[in-house]
């Protein structure tokens, strides 16, 4: 019975692999279903790439770094999957704000900072070693315009000063897709100029999308 159960096991799975040779671009592919439920920790097969051409991410974070107390960022981010690679590039536009250390003085007084816009392209990578997870990494580069930054308080009195600039930006970063839409992630912000460089982590949802081989 088993060697039955074996020949009959065989001759699907050769079948299966060639309706998928003769399909196009769809391929067969053999993923680790440790994080799917209720089959944990199975194998199983999934036929072709059903990622879309076109997603949306929108994405909230948290600031942090040498010269920022803390802050927040808003982003939305369009991206263009590149279908049967493992590619995809993205136009992204970003606000953010927070509080400044302010080195010059040695009672810590607070400056504010509002980026009003940055506006970057980036190119990930990303890895399908899980059915339910995909890493990426990935780098961007941009230009932000807008960026105010108003001393708060000078000697317990607001001062009003307020310093604009436009610098370039350099941004990698890294992080995870759960589902094929709940995206983590983790960037540093290299920034040009007078403006202060910083960490970021985010909480994404991507909308449209789909699953990548």
């Amino acid at each position: 019975m088993r060697k039955i159960f074996a020949v009959i096991g065989c001759m699907t799975v050769f079948l299966t692999a060639g309706f998928a040779q003769e399909s196009g671009n769809s391929q067969v592919q053999v993923l680790d279903g440790g994080w799917d439920f209720p089959q944990e920790k199975e194998k199983f097969e999934r036929i072709g790439n059903d990622v879309r051409d076109l997603e949306v991410e929108v994405s909230a974070g948290y600031l942090c770094g040498s010269r920022i107390y803390g802050g927040a960022r808003l982003s939305a981010e369009l991206r263009y999957n590149i279908k049967n690679t493992a590619l995809d590039l993205g136009l992204q536009y970003s606000s953010m704000g927070g509080d400044l250390r302010d080195k010059k003085n040695s009672t810590g007084d607070r400056r504010s900072f509002t980026i009003q816009g940055m506006y970057g392209f980036f190119i990930d990578y990303n890895w399908r070693v899980w059915n339910n997870i995909a890493p990426f990494a990935g780098i961007g580069v941009g230009y932000f315009n807008g960026y105010q930054l108003s001393r708060i308080y000078y000697d317990g009195a607001y001062s009003g000063i307020t310093v604009s600039s436009d610098n370039a930006f350099l941004a990698p970063r890294a992080g995870c897709e759960f589902f094929d839409h709940l995206r983590v992630g983790v960037e540093y912000r290299l920034n040009a100029g007078r403006s202060p460089s910083f960490f970021s982590i985010t909480l994404g949802w991507a909308f449209s999308g789909g699953h990548r081989k």
